[in-house]
């Protein structure tokens, strides 16, 4: 049984109590936009906020968080790259598209293939089970991500 994600009031609360005792504030809007922008994913968000916490900023506003994410965007780029080199021509059009969506439950509906152009639906079928294997994409319950969420969101920055 998979934990689920953490209540984002309670993740507020809990993250600008911890940043307040290192003198740092973070408010609402701000942490909205970060919990959102990971997809509320435990992990991804507590790593960024461990990051924002890390730097000492003072106030933590969406700019510093852009800035700390295209960091570490950067950082994992390398990486990044060598997925893309080991994945079909046709893997590589269906990750950008569903990273573009941010995830997507129609994966072989008419209107996900024809505005990516991604051919016809078996063969993104096909595709879509072999990423799945590899754990590049995530299938949750018909709904699909990219497993990694960073590389999702340089997939998007990217493509």
């Amino acid at each position: 049984m998979p934990l689920g994600t953490i209540d984002e009031n309670a993740y507020y609360v809990f993250s600008s109590e911890k940043m307040s005792k290192n003198e740092q504030s973070i408010d609402w809007d701000t942490f909205d936009y970060l919990y959102t922008k990971m997809s509320s994913h435990t992990w991804y968000v507590h790593t960024l906020l461990n990051i924002l916490y890390e730097t000492g900023f003072e106030t933590i506003n969406k700019t510093i968080v852009d800035e700390i994410l295209s960091d570490i965007l950067l950082e994992k780029e390398g990486t990044f790259q060598t997925f893309l080199r080991l994945v079909t021509p046709v893997q590589k059009r269906v990750l950008y598209a569903i990273a573009s969506e941010d995830s997507i439950k129609e994966i072989q509906g008419k209107a996900f293939l024809t505005k990516y152009q991604l051919g016809a639906a078996s063969t993104v079928k096909t595709a879509v089970e072999s990423l799945v294997d590899k754990e590049l994409l995530l299938d949750n319950k018909g709904e699909y991500q990219l497993y990694d969420r960073f590389f999702g969101l340089w997939l998007a920055d990217n493509g």
